[in-house]
């Protein structure tokens, strides 16, 4: 990953009174930056995520406290980063220290290689998969899976590459019959109303902010990143509006992965993408295992020969809609409140704006068909 130099001379170091020293700045996100650093006695390389100082609120704190107590209680699993300190600084802004990896986000490999062959991206899906079922045992649903937040690390010696997740900062706790959490529950809860995630990977029921968002948007979210491996781009893509984007998550079939792949894809493999993005939790994988499963059976099929391949499409993109341009990044990770504060006018809020894009959709029809009548 590129670094760009964080600290000049003159300029305070963020870490300034921690253990740790800014080496560069790796990344920045609407809650805070990511760090390359060092431990000062040790000469050990880490990464630092610490909140900037316009996101200091109890809210954000929890998120925070919540992250480091989801990775350190998945410590030692090779698909989650591993956290190996959280501290404050001296100013009061907290931070989280993780392991310093080396290789490239899947978001940045996507863009490098575009669609990969059949294989390879069932391998890098499972390992992603590999890495929810032990997030989802804890309790815990991610919420933010996409591209950017997938961390493929450098080939080891027996030349695999591992898959890695990144970014716990939009983790929802849920209740678990089985046993006691493993993560400490926290007092933040996500108020009705609003968004958290990405908007091209988002589960229909996270755009809808409904209360019972479960670890099956997650594999939603799966769902679209092995998308985005077979073809190149997300199932949603060629939308640039978060309106339209929103709009086609809620309601638009996408094509299968194989009208858009560079490479032959499986007709099985394209039922698999398609069940994982469908609009209802219930007609999806039920866990990650299930969907992992899936995967690998197809997987050895394939190697068999014995799989049926669907037809191989004239990878082209679709049109773009509204004169909207295709997307080549996701987009970065929205905690808001898109209809208003959460207070008794937000559901009356929200379906005014249906009626109010309903209307304005009726009215261009009209207008073209007077103008059809006209002519």
């Amino acid at each position: 990953m590129d670094t760009a130099r964080m600290t000049h001379e003159g300029e305070r170091d963020p870490l300034a009174g921690t253990p740790y020293r800014t080496i560069a700045k790796l990344a920045a996100g609407g809650m805070g930056v990511v760090l390359d650093a060092e431990h000062r006695k040790l000469r050990k390389r880490v990464c630092v995520k610490i909140l900037r100082d316009s996101s200091i609120s109890a809210e954000f704190i929890d998120r925070m406290q919540l992250e480091a107590q989801s990775l350190a209680a998945l410590d030692g699993h090779a698909n989650v980063v591993l956290a190996t300190d959280f501290g404050e600084t001296p100013g009061g802004s907290p931070f989280l220290v993780m392991e310093r990896l080396h290789g490239r986000t899947l978001l940045e490999e996507r863009d490098a290689r575009g669609g990969l062959p059949a294989l390879e991206a069932i391998e890098l899906a499972c390992q992603v998969l590999a890495g929810l079922e032990a997030v989802h045992a804890l309790g815990v649903v991610h919420r933010d899976i996409k591209p950017g937040n997938l961390f493929v690390c450098n080939a080891r010696g027996d030349g695999r590459r591992i898959v890695k997740l990144l970014d716990f900062g939009a983790a929802k706790l849920v209740e678990r019959d089985d046993a006691a959490p493993s993560v400490a529950p926290r007092a933040l809860e996500t108020a009705q109303g609003t968004v958290i995630g990405s908007p091209r990977y988002m589960a229909p029921e996270q755009i809808a902010s409904s209360p019972s968002v479960d670890h099956r948007a997650d594999l939603y979210a799966a769902g679209a990143v092995l998308f985005a491996l077979l073809t190149g781009r997300g199932p949603f893509d060629d939308r640039k509006e978060h309106v339209a984007i929103v709009l086609a998550h809620l309601h638009d079939a996408p094509v299968a992965p194989s009208a858009l792949a560079p490479h032959p894809v499986p007709e099985a493999l394209d039922r698999a993408v398609l069940r994982a993005l469908a609009k209802k939790p219930g007609d999806r994988y039920q866990d990650a295992r299930s969907f992992a499963a899936e995967l690998l059976g197809i997987a050895r099929r394939l190697r068999a020969g014995v799989e049926t391949m669907a037809p191989v499409a004239a990878a082209q993109e679709p049109e773009a809609q509204d004169g909207a341009t295709i997307a080549s990044d996701d987009d970065p990770t929205m905690i808001s409140t898109p209809f208003g504060a959460n207070d008794g006018s937000t559901r009356a809020r929200r379906p005014m704006l249906w009626v109010s894009l309903g209307g304005i959709v009726a009215g261009v029809l009209l207008g073209l068909s007077l103008f059809g009548v006209l002519r």
